[in-house]
Order: structure tokens, then C-alpha cells, then sequence
């Protein structure tokens, strides 16, 4: 069984320079590229978290 809980968990970017992720209500989990590079995105609930690696390019 699978949930989706990108509007229930509270997003982290490790750098915001590279990229940005929202929490606002109407785009939670939403991220934007702002330059070359690579940040950690991170989603956190209930006191557990995951990550991914976002890699921006041109």
C-alpha cells in the first residue's frame, strides 16, 4: 500500500541557492531549480524523513 503524502510532510532544500522547495499550502513539495548544481531535498513527517538528490543543469 502506497500513500502520498507530498502536502502533509514539511520540504527542505539543502541548498537554496540551487534549489528551492515549497511549503506553501498551494505548491507544497514543489521544487525549482535556481542554478547549476546539486542540493538534497529532504520531506519530513511524523519525525521521519527521506531524501533525493536534485541535480540542476542548464
Amino acid at each position: 500500500m502506497s500513500l502520498d503524502i507530498t502536502k502533509a510532510a514539511t520540504w527542505k532544500s539543502s541548498s537554496t541557492k540551487v534549489a528551492k522547495v515549497s511549503n506553501a499550502k498551494a505548491d507544497r513539495g514543489l521544487a525549482t531549480g535556481v542554478k547549476k548544481g546539486k542540493a538534497t531535498i529532504t520531506a519530513t513527517l511524523s519525525k521521519k524523513s527521506g531524501t533525493a538528490t536534485l541535480t540542476v543543469s542548464e
